[in-house]
Formats: C-alpha cells, structure tokens, sequence
C-alpha cells in the first residue's frame, strides 16, 4: 500500500540497518544532520538507505538502492562542535521509487516491502527452524559475547519468520550482507541468503581465532622470550653476571668428560648443559636445570664396585648371620654360584615369602655383604602410583627421580644389591596396580638393559644389579610380576631355633642396647624357653626380641634406682619381671563338646589354630555362616553343609531334621578377616557332630580341604600349621594323605609329641574325630526358652515322620 507522506532520507555509506537491529553511527555530513534535525521536529521517524558508492561525499537521487529501513531515533547526542551521534531502532523494510531533494535534505515517499511467508509445508518449516538453530549454535561457539546476549532468547523462539528477522537484526553483517538481506523478497530467499552468509561467517570467525591463537604461541614462545632474554643478557653484562653463568657451564662440562657413561649420553648432558648456558642466571628455570644436571651427573651409568666374596666367604656370613633357613641358604648359595661362573647371563630376581619376623631383611643385607655389594633398600608398602618407581615428568613442578633411579645414585654403582621390601603390599587404585607394572620391566632381565626414568630420560643399565624382593604371601603380587621371581619360602621359626636364635643374636643384643654386661644380666635357658612359650606367639621372633627389651629395660630401671647390681633371670622369677603369662601352657576352656571342631591355618603372620562352631535351632532350614569369611571359605562352608548332611542321613538322620531346623556356624575372633578352603574338613566336622548330637575329640587338630564327594585335598603351609598345633597343645592332627610325603621331609622337631592321623575321605575324619558319647547334663530339665539339643530335634523329627508314614498306611 502507498503511502502519502514524506520521510527524511539519510544515505548510509558501509552501513544497513535491518529491521529490528540497532544502529549507532556518527552525523558529520550537515545534509545528514539536517536530516535527522527535520525527523526530530516531526516524529522521529527517518528512511535509511545505503548509496551505492561508500565513497561518494553525495550519492544523489540515483546514486543508493531501492530497498532500505524505516527507522526510529532513540537518541541524539553531541560529541563535539561538529559531530553528534545518534541511536537509532530499525521498525520495518521499505522500498522508495525516487528521491526528491527538499531544501537541504533528501525526502521519499514510501511503500511497505514485508517478507513473503515461506510456502511450506509443516514438516520442511521444522526442518528449516532446526537448521538455522544449529548454526546459531555453532556461530555461538566461536562469539561468547553472542551467546551470552542474543543466543538463549533466539533458541527459544518457535517461529521460522520470526527466528529469521530477530537473527538477522543481531549478527554483525558486513554491509553488502545486510543489503543483500534486506533486497530479498521471500521467506525462502531470505533463508538461503541468511544461511549462506551464517555458515561462511562461522567459518571465517573460527579461521581468525585459529590465526589469532598461533600467532600468540609465535609471540609469546618466540619473540617475547627473545626480547627478554636479550634484555636479561644486556642488564647481566652491565653487572658482570654472565661469568659466573660461564663458570658454571665449564664446570659441567668437565665433570660430563669425567663421567664414567656412553656416547649417547654424553652428548644428551652436553646439549642440557648449552640449554643452561643460555638461561638467565638466577631464574627459576636456571635453578631447575642445575638440578636436573646435578642429579644425572650423580647416577652410575657405568661405574661398578667389584665383587670380592666367593661362595665360601658368602657361606660364612649367612652361616654367622643365620640359624637354621638351611634350605634357604642352600638356594642362596645355588644362585649366588651361577652368577659367579657367569656375570653377563641373565639375573635371577629371588624373592623371599614368609610370615613377619623370620629374617627377610637381614638376609638381604648378608647377601650384599658377602658379595661386597653396596646395600640399598626400596620400601614398597602403600605405592600406588607409577611416578614414585619412574619418576616424574620435568614439566611437573617438583619433579624428581623415582625410586629406582634414586636407589643407583645412592648406591653409587650400577650393579648394587637393590632390595624391594614388602612387594606385596603395592596399593591398587581405580587405575588397577600401576605401581606393580611399572616394575615388570625392572625385573624384567630382557628389558631392563635399558631403563629409562621419566625424569632423567637417559638409558640406565639395570641388568647387573641384584634384585631382592620380599613379601608375606604371594596373594597381593600380580601374576606377571611373580612370573618374572624366584620365590624362596621362607617358614615359621620352631621352638628350638627360635630358643638359638635368642641365645646367639637377640639376647647379646638386647644386653647390648641397654648397656649392660653379661655379669650384670644372665637369663637362664629355661627362662628362653619359658618367654618364648608362654609370652610370645608368632611364626618370627620380634615378639621374643622386643619381650628381651623389656626385660633389659626393667632391670637397667632397677640399677639406676640402686636397688639391684646384678639380675639373674630364670623360668620361676620371669614372672616377677613380665608379668602373668600371656599364653598359659594348659588350655582349660577346651573339652570335648558338641558342634566344635578344631582347625588349622595359615595366615601371613604364620599358623594359628582355630575353633568352628556350630549351633541348631528350630527353623526353616537357613544355614548361616558368620566369622568374617571371604569368598573361598564360604564356599568351603556350604560345601562342608552338603557333605555333613549326606553323611548324617546314611547314619540314620531324618532329612525332614534339615528342613526345620536352622544353622548358624561361627568362627571366632569376628574381627579378623579369614579366607582359603583348608578349613573345609573342619567345618563339615563341627556340623556332622550338630547334625548328630555327638561329640569332637578336642585333642585333636583338623586341615584339609573338602570337595562336594567328600574327599580331602591337600593344603599348604603345613610347618607352620603344625607349629601353631603345638604352641595350642594338641596331641592328635588329621592330616590330607596326599600331604604325608612332605610331613616326613619337616624337622623331627616339628612333629614330636604330636599323633598324625592321614585321612582321604571324610568319612574318615568322622569315624576318627567323633567320640559318640552323648553330652554331659547336671540331670535338670531345661525350660521352654532354652534350645532343644541338637539330638532331641532330629529325635523328634524321626518320630513325626514315623508318625505320618502311619497315618498313610491306615
């Protein structure tokens, strides 16, 4: 529709305002500012069209384009004499046939020019709006400032149209864009004009901010570091610094021509020690790279120490270091020979497994000594990162070393002996045991010839250092890691060897620290005996060692008061100093009762004997294992369930006694965690004797492991088993069969006093184990709240299904 009025014209050079979109722009042509004066007196509203020649001073009636914006002035202020600036708010797209000069300004009639509505369907108008949204979206990620202001309220619109004139208005177009923009007629031609120009404006943005970015790197890695740099020199010139700075690098130099280590890294030193000539003394990264290279130069690359022991001389000290480990020492002894008649084959990397106590540690330091190897120990328990064995990145802060390469600086030599104590006890992580794999290739005899720390990144020779490793048990080292040792069981020290040992190392030793002679203190050797018997129970002798401490300690405390001179211990008035015994010689509290058995097993700390109890009440046939159980021994406890019970219905049980009743099996001290199958046997006993209501021999000691058939497999740890059975005073073990071959090859010592008993079924154990005498009663009548005994339970139950097989036959 024509309009009949006239509005005032200001031709715009490289600048369109579309409708909805706000412009700002300076007036400084007086045809300009006439203009926008005149549509201020009249109401505020002007034509805006952009001439086709930005250049032109005065574009004239033929010199802009048809279409441009009608527009509202918001504002209109002064900047100086001669500028001022306006504001001005774009209302709708207008076409104009002719400008008419009017005095001094140019003024048009005007014809609306609104979009046509885009001719789609439903479906193609979704498609569009998603689309447009995208590269909204997508021009967002390269303009914060866009997405921040404009982006949230364009998405939430719901309109094409609508969405097409409000992210028009809001980008800043160039201005050919916007008047390409505003010269489109349809929906659909402003669409395609929109998205083009959007989509090579994303990418445009997104090339400039790529060029922006690699031009800050060159700046700040190159020329900024080079100004400063040249600033630095200049101002250490002018105050003499640079000499020291030179002094330094000469000295590096010479120690790198000194450095006992190949070509290869030689020239890597000689290249760190140019980097360092070229930083400015006294910054921090002059101070890490003299860190760096102090550490390097420390490190042994190829300076070794002689061995000087032969194999009589490394006899001698484990013999003088040692009592007893004969087959330890036997395989120590084997090892140490072939690494004699052959330096250059592959290392062996033995590792000791043992309960705590049982000289691990010191044997590792006898084998450096009798070699004349330096001794250098790695502490393992808790690691769990990667870092702590290869070291540390340099780009860290604080970076250093790892152990590893820390242990070889210490040492001093590259074939030191390197002991990895407690390797079992690497922590794991949601990585898994990072710290375990980091070491497989440091035992690894074909990897480790060239070891690389992360933090000195030079090859380091670790295949002629002696690698020692200790652990408990061989439960928390990683397969592949135990695959590259030779494990050497070390067992549980007897009664007699742990006497030995107190006489020959501990007490002198004990004497010795507390600074008294033998004249002052004596202990007799049934006191020994009486200490290691009654106050001491572990498979080692630190218990012995630190009981001995305190007993020195008292008496050092009585001297000083002037109270004693002289102390002369013995097995009646060890008491006076220690106190009551801690494990008395008879074991009052155990009896034959029913429902009890008595095991065997063997934990990291050596052998301990444990109690299996069980009770049934009236149920629903629930069985209930309690006693901090793992995995295995639960299994083992319902295997033990399933064989005792087939065994008590052949003997004449009633199965319906199983499907009403409940049972509870326990083993004591709840706090500890146990696990592992040798208590299968055991266990099937304490519920056969329940079951049955008869009584377990309590004399007698019972290990194996059980399987759903009822045979008895055998089990490990047997010395130490057998020692936990007389420090608990049995008389009578029942043992696996297959276990007999390696019971005849322990110590006489081991098995005296005790009566073995092989079994290879169950069966066995239960004609052996059950004494079949009912419990003893003081012959008065329980009340109703006190449980039925397991004997009268099935008792009643046989009687009720004798009573409904009755009933049937009426």
């Amino acid at each position: 529709m024509r309009t009949r009025r006239r509005y005032p014209v200001v031709a715009m050079r490289a600048q369109v305002v579309l409708p909805g979109g706000v412009a700002r722009f300076d007036l400084s042509r007086s045809r300009t500012v006439a203009a926008v004066e005149e549509a201020m007196v009249r109401d505020g509203l002007i034509f805006l069209v952009a001439q086709k020649n930005p250049e032109a001073l005065d574009p004239g009636v033929s010199g802009t384009y048809r279409y441009g914006t009608l527009c509202q002035i918001r504002s209109l202020t002064r900047t100086s004499r001669d500028t001022r600036r306006a504001m001005l708010f774009g209302i709708r797209r207008c076409s104009v046939e002719q400008l008419v000069l009017e005095g001094d300004i140019y003024e048009a009639e005007l014809y609306n020019a609104p979009l046509r509505e885009i001719e789609k369907d439903s479906k193609e108008k979704e498609a569009m709006l998603r689309a447009l949204k995208g590269y909204l979206q997508l021009y967002a990620r390269e303009d914060k400032a866009f997405a921040e202001k404009y982006l949230p309220r364009l998405i939430s619109q719901t309109g094409l149209m609508q969405l097409l004139r409000d992210s028009s208005s809001q980008l800043p177009w160039a201005w050919g864009t916007g008047q390409r923009l505003l010269e489109c007629n349809t929906g659909d031609e402003f669409y395609e004009v929109l998205t083009g120009e959007l989509s090579r404006e994303i990418d445009v943005v997104r090339m400039r901010h790529e060029y922006e970015q690699k031009l800050r790197v060159r700046l700040d890695r190159s020329q900024r570091e080079f100004m400063l740099r040249e600033q630095l020199r200049i101002i250490e010139e002018e105050l003499g610094e640079d000499a020291g700075t030179a002094d330094d690098v000469k000295a590096y130099a010479e120690k790198i021509d000194a450095l006992p280590a190949g070509d290869e890294v030689k020239q890597a030193l000689r290249r760190e020690t140019l980097r360092l000539r070229h930083l400015p003394q006294g910054t921090q990264e002059f101070a890490l790279q003299q860190n760096y290279l102090d550490t390097v130069l420390a490190l042994p690359f190829d300076r070794v120490t002689e061995d000087t022991a032969n194999l009589a001389a490394a006899k001698r000290v484990l013999e003088r270091d040692h009592y007893g480990l004969e087959t330890v020492k036997e395989k120590i002894l084997n090892c140490l020979a072939v690494r004699k008649l052959n330096p250059t084959a592959s290392q062996d990397v033995l590792c000791l497994v043992g309960p705590p106590g049982t000289g691990k540690t010191s044997i590792a330091e006898s084998i450096a000594r009798a070699l004349g190897r330096r001794y250098v120990r790695i502490s393992l328990g808790g690691i769990q990162d990667e870092a702590e064995l290869r070291g540390h990145r340099r780009t860290y802060v604080g970076a250093m070393p790892g152990r590893i390469a820390e242990a070889l600086r210490r040492a001093g030599s590259k074939n030191p002996l390197i002991l990895l104590d407690e390797i079992d006890k690497l922590s794991k992580d949601y990585r898994g045991q990072a710290a375990a794999a980091a070491l497989l290739e440091v035992l690894d005899s074909s990897q480790n010839r060239s070891y690389r720390d992360h933090y000195v990144e030079l090859p380091m020779d670790l295949s002629q250092v002696f690698f020692l490793a200790t652990a408990n048990t061989t439960e928390g080292i990683p397969a592949p890691l135990m695959d590259r040792m030779n494990l050497i069981y070390l067992s549980s020290y007897t009664e007699a060897e742990k006497f030995h040992i107190a006489r020959r190392y501990l007490l002198p030793r004990a004497r010795r620290n507390a600074g008294l002679t033998a004249e002052q203190f004596s202990l007799t050797d049934g006191a020994v005996r009486t200490l290691i018997r009654c106050y001491t129970r572990e498979a080692g002798v630190r218990g012995v060692e630190r009981e001995l401490r305190a007993l020195t300690e008292k008496c050092v405390r009585q001297l000083l008061l002037k109270k004693r001179e002289r102390f002369a211990i013995t097995a009646g008035n060890l008491e006076d100093y220690l106190g009551k015994a801690r494990f008395p010689a008879k074991r009052s509290h155990r009896r034959d009762e029913v429902g009890v058995a008595h095991g065997l097993a063997y934990t990291a700390a050596g052998g301990v004997a444990l109690s299996v109890e069980v009770e049934v009440n009236v149920g629903r046939g629930l069985f209930r294992p309690t006693g901090q159980m793992g995995a295995v021994m639960r299994e083992s406890a319902e295997l033990a369930l399933v064989v005792a019970r087939q065994l008590a219905v052949e003997r004449g049980t009633p199965s319906g006694y199983f499907r009403e009743h409940d049972f509870h099996l326990h083993i004591p001290a709840g706090a500890i965690p146990k696990d592992g199958p040798s208590a299968g046997a055991a266990m099937a006993l304490a519920l056969l004797s329940a079951f049955r209501h008869e009584t377990v021999r309590a004399d007698l000691a019972v290990t194996g492991e059980i399987t759903l058939r009822g045979h008895i497999l055998p089990v490990g740890g047997l010395k130490e088993k057998l020692l936990a059975a007389r420090r608990e005073r049995f008389t009578a073990l029942a043992l696996p069969y297959e276990n007999r071959a390696e019971i005849t090859a322990l110590p006489k010592e081991v098995t005296a006093g005790l009566k073995l008993y092989y079994i290879r079924e169950f069966r066995e154990l239960a004609a052996l184990a059950l004494t079949g005498r009912g419990e003893e009663t003081d012959g008065e009548e329980s009340d109703n709240s006190t449980p039925l005994s397991g004997r009268c339970l099935w008792e009643k139950a046989a009687e009720r299904e004798e009573g409904e097989g009755e009933e049937e036959r009426n």
